[in-house]
Order: C-alpha cells, then sequence, then structure tokens
C-alpha cells in the first residue's frame, strides 16, 4: 500500500514495419517511466492520474472516509484508491470488520473506472471485496457531476449493508461435515467419476484445513465456509505475497472470492 501512487501517463505514437511509419490508428499508453502499459486505439481516452486522485479525493469529502492509500497491478495497468469507511458498525455475529470504498481504473482497456465495496475481518485480516454495479466511462475528473458521485456512495451503503446482512444470514445457518466437503468439491471442480490430478487433490486438502480452521474460530456455520475461503485466497493462494492486492479486488484473488460467493450462496438451499 502507498501513500500515493507518483506516476502519470502520457499517449505516444505507435511506429510499426520500418520504424518510420507511424500508425495512424493506434497510440500507447505509456507510464512518464517510459514503462509501456497498452497499444490502444486513437479512440481510446485515458483517465489521467491526476484525474483519479481528484475523484478519489473528492469521493473522500463527500462520505467522510479517510484516503488509506493506493495499490497498482500489473505494473500500473490497473490502479486502485481505497478510502476507509469510518463510520457506522459493522459487525458478522461477534466478529468486527473494517469495510472499505475502493476505486479502481485501468490504463490497458480491461476495464471502466469502477467502484468495489470491500471488508477485511479484523480477527484474522481475511479479505474480500465485491464489485459494485456503479461504473464510470473515462472522461476528466472535472466531467463528473456532483450527483453522480453522491449516488455512488448511496450505491455503496447499499451494497455494503446488504453484503454484511448475507454474511450475517450465513453466521445462522449451521453446517455438516457434509457441507464443508460439498464446498470444497464445488471449487476445485472435483471429479467424482474420473482420477483426481495431485494438483487438485492437494488443493482440496488445503482448503479442508483452512475451513476446519474456520469453523474452529467462527463456529459450524456457512459464514465459516466463507471464511475458510477468504483466509486461503488472502494467505494461502499466492506463494509470492507481492501479487497480493489488499481487499483481494482484483486478479486471481478476486476471481477465487467470487467463484467461492457463489458457491457458498448455492449452500443456503442444501
Amino acid at each position: 500500500m502507498e501513500e500515493k501512487l507518483d506516476f502519470e501517463i502520457t499517449e505516444q505514437p505507435v511506429f510499426v514495419s520500418d520504424l518510420y511509419t507511424r500508425s495512424l490508428e493506434h497510440k500507447a499508453i505509456v507510464k512518464n517511466d517510459g514503462s509501456l502499459l497498452s497499444i490502444m486505439k486513437n479512440s481510446y481516452k485515458p483517465f489521467y492520474m491526476r484525474d483519479f486522485h481528484n475523484i478519489t479525493n473528492r469521493l473522500g469529502e463527500i462520505s467522510g472516509f479517510d484516503t488509506h492509500g493506493y495499490q497498482q497491478f500489473k505494473g500500473g495497468k490497473i490502479v486502485l484508491s481505497y478510502l476507509k469507511n469510518n463510520t457506522g458498525y459493522n459487525k458478522v455475529g461477534d466478529f468486527d470488520l473494517d469495510t472499505y470504498l475502493i476505486l479502481g481504473n485501468s490504463f490497458d482497456g480491461s476495464s471502466q473506472i469502477f467502484l468495489s465495496n470491500s471488508t477485511t475481518v479484523l480477527f484474522c485480516q481475511n479479505q474480500f471485496s465485491k464489485l459494485m454495479r456503479t461504473k464510470f466511462k473515462h472522461t476528466t475528473s472535472s466531467q463528473f457531476k456532483l450527483e453522480e458521485l453522491v449516488t455512488s456512495i448511496e450505491d455503496y451503503f447499499r451494497e455494503k449493508d446488504a453484503l454484511i446482512r448475507q454474511f450475517n444470514l450465513w453466521n445462522d445457518i449451521s453446517i455438516t461435515k457434509d457441507t464443508a466437503e460439498i464446498a470444497v468439491k464445488k471449487m476445485v471442480d472435483w471429479d467424482d467419476i474420473e482420477e483426481n490430478s495431485t494438483r487438485k487433490i492437494n488443493k482440496a486438502e488445503i482448503l479442508t484445513h483452512a475451513i476446519q480452521k474456520s469453523t474452529n474460530d467462527f463456529g459450524n456455520n456457512l459464514w465459516s465456509i466463507m471464511q475458510g475461503m477468504t483466509y486461503y485466497s488472502t494467505h494461502l493462494l499466492n506463494k509470492d505475497k507481492s501479487k497480493n492486492i489488499f481487499g483481494a479486488v482484483v486478479g486471481n484473488q478476486a476471481r477465487f472470492n467470487d467463484k467461492a460467493f457463489d458457491i457458498v450462496k448455492e449452500l443456503e438451499y442444501v
């Protein structure tokens, strides 16, 4: 986590073939240190870092949240800012949660400007994020209307409260050993007919132990299964911890958690 991302982007011409012929259809998005972020069509309108910092500050002023920090992913192709929600009371059962509003942007065309709500269980630092429906097209920060930003804060509170209610619902649903086994099998795409690979068997064993640890900590309920999954994605998924993104908002952590969330939701009816 960084206090600020001290780089800006520039748009540079793209030369093809003999290095003297300039492309009329594409341009390069480059960091001011010279590193290439992407090759995009000329119609692409990047959202500059000065605008990204500006929107982060405006969201903080409107919400009253504190700026917690910034991160970059894939060498700056994706940038994230974190606003810590210091208002309200966030708890699942007896466990306190820190919650964050995350603003994200990409310079490789992989996403519009997006928002996410993120939770961290203080007891174990397990992290989970869920993308919000709110998205913005690339434009200058001055073109964002106050009403749009206020609405995005309202959407954040609504979706964050819904997520906390979901977690508390799972906290009240009891499970058995069979429930956990079903969750693990679904998570690793277990094959009950054909022989499973050593990699899949090992992953299933690690997930089983993670869920057992969580049930010891949180009790025999569905939320403990979700916590076992987020324990895995937060602490075990990436051996290289430099690849971890706070809040598990993008990358393999986010994909893993999204799949886990859908599986646990299905288990409400098992």
